[in-house]
């Protein structure tokens, strides 16, 4: 066995291994989509381990806006799997709703559901996409296809082959999973006008930082983990403070109930992005006037 052969041995094996950790945390965050709902119902008033659970939950659609928002390459490229993985997490909630409430859950409530992950997804993106502008963050990939001379920005019949395949399944996979009932839009409540913005803003003070921090120097990433609790539960208590301003007094489990909501969701998501980070992924700030990249952690730097 020749020193080249030897060396791409190594780097399939690199990226089987990638393979498999990727595909074993989108397993994972599915199957808490399936579970989740389950547990939900199970209580009048969700408990701690609920409120983590749903966390995770909304912690997926920032996850998936990073990677839409902040991935490299051509957007049209990412799309396909943008929508699968969005419409993979509406299928988890939907089939975890029909199993936690067999015959109570129709096509109206799953296609409510599909509305707030939707609006949620493009809101959460917004911030992302003003700091891919004016910060110019790219989230890198590893080079696994640099040595096939395949570039992240050509767009090729393949990506149109494989989008399609892509969609086609994952329609089919929705139109299965829909539960019975008239498919039309109904109005959300009154409530959710005012806690859908005050989430989607509140998750954007907390996951911004979060993202710089999981690709910093290691050292600062350590330091994070405890300033960063520190830095979510005062965010948290600010948030209930101006809902309860708005919408009237709440009983006393709201205040636990958010807290442990935006800590299982920033957990989630910094977790996750030191996993990532880990097996070769890494943020790069784009030079404004080349086409060159400045790397943002330490991996590069150090």
């Amino acid at each position: 066995m020749t020193a080249q052969q030897g060396h791409r041995n190594v780097e399939n094996h690199k990226k089987a291994v990638r393979w498999r950790i990727v595909g074993t945390l989108i397993l994972m965050h599915l199957i808490v989509d399936l579970v989740c709902p389950v547990f939900l119902f199970r209580n009048p008033r969700p408990n701690f381990f609920e409120m983590i659970l749903l966390g995770v939950c909304a912690a997926q659609v920032d996850l998936i806006a990073v990677w839409a928002a902040l991935g490299t390459g051509r957007w049209i490229i990412r799309l396909p799997t943008v929508f699968c993985l969005a419409t993979s997490m509406w299928l988890g909630l939907v089939w975890g709703n029909r199993i936690a409430v067999p015959g109570s859950f129709d096509a109206e409530e799953a296609l409510q559901l599909g509305e707030v992950l939707l609006g949620s997804l493009f809101a959460v993106q917004v911030p992302l996409w003003i700091a891919r502008i004016a910060f110019h963050w790219r989230l890198k990939t590893p080079r696994n296809q640099a040595a096939a001379g395949i570039s992240d920005n050509q767009f090729q019949i393949f990506h149109v082959m494989l989008g399609t395949s892509l969609i086609a399944a994952t329609l089919a996979l929705g139109r299965a999973a829909l539960p019975p009932g008239e498919l039309r839009l109904i109005p959300l409540q009154r409530e959710l006008f005012v806690l859908l913005p005050a989430i989607i803003i509140c998750n954007s003070v907390i996951i911004m930082p979060c993202i710089r921090v999981a690709f910093a120097r290691w050292t600062v990433v350590f330091v994070s983990l405890i300033l960063g609790i520190i830095y979510v539960l005062v965010v948290s208590a600010l948030e209930i403070t101006t809902l309860l301003t708005i919408l009237g007094p709440a009983p006393n489990d709201v205040w636990w109930g958010i807290t442990s909501f935006n800590l299982g969701q920033w957990l989630t998501v910094f977790g996750t992005l030191l996993l990532l980070r880990k097996i070769g992924f890494d943020l790069h700030r784009r030079s404004r006037h080349d086409h060159t990249t400045i790397p943002d952690s330490a991996s590069e730097r150090d």
